[in-house]
């Protein structure tokens, strides 16, 4: 359920009863506040899109938003997708299926301002560099988004207080994004598709989140815990290739 009292302003009880209480919980939304919050994401995905094509997908990643009381925001955002491609749409005897793999790393920071209107938070980012969590090397750039998020406590699935933000559908540069909403937890039933969506859940100081979907799941697990997040730039670079023997 949602805080329906007169200190809850209407526009955060609308975002957060989008969410979707199954996943995260009864939300009491609170004014959000200058600070730190993160999360870090871990997807396990394996899916059919016929009978004889299996996609199966890793991906890791966190995101640290820092909220600060001068009204402005940063935040640094990092992937590792690791994808599989078995098989092909159609039937091929044994030594003709067909394979592929590819692996990517992401790394950005996001620099902007924030304000609370209605007990919500609107962080619009303006700055942007890749490769990077210095805000320093951040320059102008457009199309980056924006976020709008609630305080939350910590509720029966989420042990942490911290944020419920939904993201900008554009411009949001790494898949840390999940299907948390009830329309979208419907919608993300795509056969061979991993989860993706643009919600998501940050922790004060930090949330661990796991996120599974095997190939006979309808939708996807989601589980949240408490936990430190870190990101280490390193970690998010592309690795250099392996010398020839």
């Amino acid at each position: 359920g949602v805080a329906r009292g007169p200190g809850v302003p209407a526009a955060a009880r609308a975002l957060a009863k989008t969410f979707d209480p199954a996943i995260v919980g009864g939300l009491v939304p609170v004014t959000p506040t200058a600070g730190a919050y993160a999360m870090a994401l871990t997807l396990a995905y394996s899916g059919f899109v016929t009978t004889e094509l299996r996609i199966d997908e890793h991906r890791a990643g966190a995101v640290q938003l820092t909220l600060a009381a001068d009204g402005t925001a940063r935040a640094c955002l990092g992937t590792v997708n690791d994808h599989v491609t078995e098989g092909q749409y159609h039937y091929e005897p044994e030594g003709q299926r067909q394979h592929s793999h590819s692996a990517d790393q992401e790394l950005s920071v996001l620099v902007g301002a924030w304000t609370v209107t209605e007990g919500v938070a609107v962080v619009h980012f303006d700055r942007a560099a890749a490769g990077t969590c210095d805000p320093a090397t951040a320059s102008a750039s457009t199309g980056l988004g924006r976020l709008r998020c609630i305080g939350i406590g910590a509720t029966a699935k989420v042990p942490v207080p911290g944020l419920a933000c939904d993201a900008s559908p554009t411009g949001w540069p790494v898949d840390l994004g999940m299907p948390l909403t009830t329309d979208a937890v419907e919608s993300a039933r795509r056969p061979g598709v991993a989860p993706t969506g643009h919600s998501l859940v940050l922790g004060a100081p930090g949330v661990l989140f796991d996120v599974k979907q095997g190939g006979g799941d309808r939708t996807p697990a989601f589980t949240f815990t408490a936990g430190a997040v870190t990101l280490d730039d390193a970690a998010y670079h592309p690795k250099p290739p392996k010398a020839p023997r």
